[in-house]
This record gives structure tokens, C-alpha cells and sequence, in this order.
């Protein structure tokens, strides 16, 4: 029995159906370009954007934040300022 399960199990991984219900379902599910309505919008997003801007002024004191560094961060808290204000990233194509 417990054979005939790990069988199962495999063949389902590796059967077309069950990627292709994995790629709808992440295509479905807006979340996936929202934050979740809760901790994540509330406590987690502002606590990573407060720690990100942190470490860009603490680089940018000494000096060691080169520019497209500076450049990638500047974009990341601009994405996150979205997603806590309720909007969405990314595609959903």
C-alpha cells in the first residue's frame, strides 16, 4: 500500500494536468501581485520598507552604496509603497 501511494504521488507530479492546474491557479489568485489583507500589509511590508531605507542611509553615510545599487533599492521601496497602500505588482498575464 504505502508503495502504490509514493506511485501515485510521482505520477501526479509529473503529470501535465497537475502543472498546468498549478499555473492557473497562481494566474487566479491575486495575491500573488497583492498583499494579503492582514500582517503583511499592516506589520511586515512597512517593517522590511523601514529597514531597507535604514540600510540605504546608513550605506550612503559610509559612503559604500554605489549607484545602481541606489537605484534597485529606490525601486523596491517604490513597489512597496504600492503593495501597502492596497495596488498591485507585476502582471497578471
Amino acid at each position: 500500500m504505502p508503495v502504490s501511494v509514493g506511485f501515485g504521488w510521482i505520477h501526479m507530479k509529473r503529470s501535465p494536468a497537475y502543472t498546468s492546474e498549478l499555473d492557473i491557479s497562481i494566474e487566479a489568485n491575486p495575491y500573488y501581485y497583492k498583499l494579503p489583507p492582514g500582517y503583511w500589509r499592516e506589520a511586515y511590508t512597512p517593517l522590511y520598507l523601514e529597514l531597507l531605507q535604514l540600510t540605504k542611509r546608513l550605506l550612503g553615510a559610509q559612503n559604500l552604496l554605489a549607484e545602481d545599487d541606489r537605484a534597485r533599492i529606490e525601486e523596491l521601496e517604490r513597489k512597496m509603497r504600492i503593495l501597502i497602500q492596497g495596488g498591485q505588482i507585476g502582471t497578471t498575464s
